[in-house]
């Protein structure tokens, strides 16, 4: 249904109404979350895809061949009319942002781009002195857009005094050091800086920069293979307020788990992109709140860009948050090498 009703929108687009979207990246990430996203939206519409892999094209085809007749298909991202695209969404190995993304922005396009903001700091910094950069780049960090994490943070002021935050996200990965993401010259490192930055964003977003952290890291997955990039990271930290906790990332466990925990002198939240629940000391429950579908988050994040881009305003806040991430994750990566 959701094909159908994007091709009548198409039908329809005879006053150009409709923002019309490019895909740059046709992997896991863009199949699983921003097609479906886009065609949910009754204002844009897929004008154009593209992928290096041949393959990728066939499978958009395969999968989508309804909405592919009526989208351009194309191999080389030079080649796309960019004054034909009203926004672009770029998903892509970390390693191949940078030529694409400076080319957006000399055109003035708008454009969601994956987490992280970039493979270390000095890419960071390349990336935010190219001119009118605030006005195009918009970093994906779904959690902020969740309706779950947002309530967390507005009860934490109900579980007292907060002295205790720990995180876990374990994904299950047989081979962590294939791939473009087991390479850290490619992906900018591991677990840490791929993973963590969700749990990164999250904690920096609630409570700020720590005062004090200690970071391990390692890649033991694979004892057979020395050098790939880290499959397990702990990070432990400590704020000048007393609250003090761990993260833990791990590419390669025996199952899929995300899940944190904040308590307080009063109360303490438990939650995971599913569910919110705030207990008191007792245990009693004070709030239970609960979503089917985690492309919530994926579409709040949408409309919000969707909504910057329509307003014509920028993404200097955004670029910020961002910024502050790249930093810690920075110092996090020194401590472990320490």
């Amino acid at each position: 249904m959701l094909i159908y009703a994007h091709l009548l929108r198409i039908m329809i687009n005879k006053q150009d109404k409709l923002l019309k979207a490019a895909i740059i990246g046709l992997g896991n990430q863009t199949f699983n979350d921003h097609i479906p996203s886009l065609l949910r939206r009754n204002d844009v519409i897929i004008s154009v895809v593209c992928d290096v892999k041949k393959q990728a094209l066939d499978f958009f085809c395969d999968k989508y061949s309804e909405l592919s007749r009526n989208v351009k298909k194309y191999t080389n991202f030079e080649k796309i009319p960019l004054s034909d695209i009203d926004f672009v969404i770029v998903s892509l190995p970390h390693d191949e942002y940078f030529e694409i993304i400076k080319i957006l922005v000399a055109n003035g396009i708008p454009f969601v781009k994956e987490k992280p903001f970039a493979r270390n700091i000095e890419e960071m910094k390349k990336i935010l002195s190219l001119p009118g950069i605030e006005k195009c780049c918009f970093v994906c960090s779904q959690r902020r857009y969740s309706s779950l994490y947002v309530e967390a943070r507005k009860v934490i002021r109900q579980v007292g005094k907060p002295y205790l935050f720990s995180a876990c996200y374990k994904l299950k990965i047989q081979d962590p050091h294939k791939g473009w993401r087991g390479n850290s010259l490619k992906a900018g490192g591991g677990c840490l800086i791929d993973m963590g930055y969700h749990i990164i964003d999250q904690l920096l977003w609630w409570f700020g920069e720590p005062e004090k952290i200690f970071v391990s890291k390692s890649n033991l997955a694979v004892p057979k293979v020395k050098e790939y990039a880290e499959d397990t990271s702990l990070i432990s930290f400590k704020y000048s307020n007393g609250l003090h906790g761990s993260i833990i990332l791990s590419r390669s466990t025996a199952e899929k788990k995300e899940e944190y925990e904040l308590v307080g002198s009063k109360a303490q939240i438990n939650g995971d992109k599913k569910s919110l629940v705030l207990r008191d000391k007792k245990g009693n429950v004070l709030l239970n709140l609960s979503i089917d579908e985690s492309s919530e988050m994926i579409d709040n994040q949408l409309d919000f860009f969707i909504k910057r881009i329509r307003g014509k305003r920028c993404f200097s806040d955004i670029l910020s948050q961002h910024k502050k991430n790249m930093e810690f994750i920075d110092r996090c990566y020194k401590v472990a090498s320490s």
